[in-house]
């Protein structure tokens, strides 16, 4: 009971201003916190994309050089046999 009627005492010390000013510093840091959540997915997304991107080019088939056929490249070592 002593800590409710300390609280209440310092309450009456703060004016509204100062709760204003508590209030928005609250909705600064929200909105930081929010921005920086968002930048944080949109880089996930962007990693996963990339990932993607190479992962296909990794899995296309190679072309021989100067093939204008697009038939896929022969293993060297099975050609020399």
């Amino acid at each position: 009971m002593l800590n409710f009627v300390k609280a209440l005492k310092e309450m009456e010390t703060i004016d509204i201003d100062q709760i204003q000013k508590i209030i928005a510093l609250s909705h600064v840091v929200q909105e930081k916190e929010a921005a920086q959540q968002t930048k944080d997915e949109l880089d996930d997304v962007g990693r996963k994309s990339l990932l993607q991107r190479v992962q296909q080019q990794l899995n296309a088939p190679v072309y021989a050089h100067g093939n204008n056929n697009n038939i896929p490249a022969q293993n060297s070592s099975v050609m020399g046999s």
